[in-house]
């Protein structure tokens, strides 16, 4: 009996840009906004730009992480296959594609053990992935992008993600997030991820400006 196997393909970076950014624009086709309770409309807002913040924060590890995988993967091949010519006393030596993560983290035989090594942190992440690749840090060509994304970060990891009932906190956090246009998140981390395309002399995907595999209409207002 044969079973046939089916492979799905999951472009999770897309998929979570996409998500954050429909939410957003869903929000701003909701019909009847002056009919809604002040309350009920305070919490949509609050929930859809929680969403967005999220997600768009979320479309970044998921990027990064698959980057520094690959990176990892091929440094730490490299790391093994080196040590099995060193035993066998050959002469000769693999040339590792990415030099500075070899040498810092190829001999590193698990790719969750790299958390453990001080990179848990995902600006280190993008900063060792710059490194990495041997292209400009987004610090030193575009500082304003990077206090952008470590607004975002505290946002998602420190407060959305980790809420906690400090008056004084959540005020600031809600003053923030309510006055800040929230197509500015997703364009903060689409322009994290064109950062690598365009370092790189690539092309960066059209999903990174616009949606191309799904949207969301409106939300429905529960009376």
């Amino acid at each position: 009996m044969t079973i046939d196997k089916y492979k799905i393909n999951l472009d999770i970076t897309r998929n979570y840009l996409e998500m954050a950014r429909s939410v957003f624009t869903a929000f701003e086709n909701v019909p009847d906004k002056d009919k809604i309770d002040e309350t009920k409309w305070a919490g949509l807002i609050f929930a859809t730009t929680s969403v967005t913040v999220i997600y768009s924060y979320m479309s970044l590890e998921a990027f990064i992480n698959y980057q520094l995988y690959r990176v990892w993967d091929n440094s730490h091949l490299a790391f093994i296959s080196n040590e099995r010519l060193k035993r066998k006393q050959t002469g000769n030596s693999i040339n590792p594609l990415y030099p500075y993560f070899y040498d810092k983290y190829g001999h590193v035989d698990e790719f969750y053990k790299l958390k453990d090594t001080g990179i848990g942190d995902l600006g280190d992440r993008i900063k060792l992935l710059c490194r990495s690749f041997q292209i400009n840090q987004i610090y030193d060509t575009e500082p304003s992008l990077w206090q952008a994304f470590k607004d975002l970060h505290k946002n998602a990891r420190h407060f959305l993600i980790h809420p906690f009932p400090n008056p004084k906190e959540m005020n600031e956090i809600m003053t923030r997030l309510f006055n800040t246009q929230t197509g500015t998140y997703v364009a903060i981390a689409g322009s994290i991820i064109t950062h690598f395309y365009k370092e790189r002399g690539e092309e960066e995907p059209g999903w990174i400006y616009n949606n191309t595999a799904f949207k969301i209409s409106s939300f429905e207002y529960i009376e």
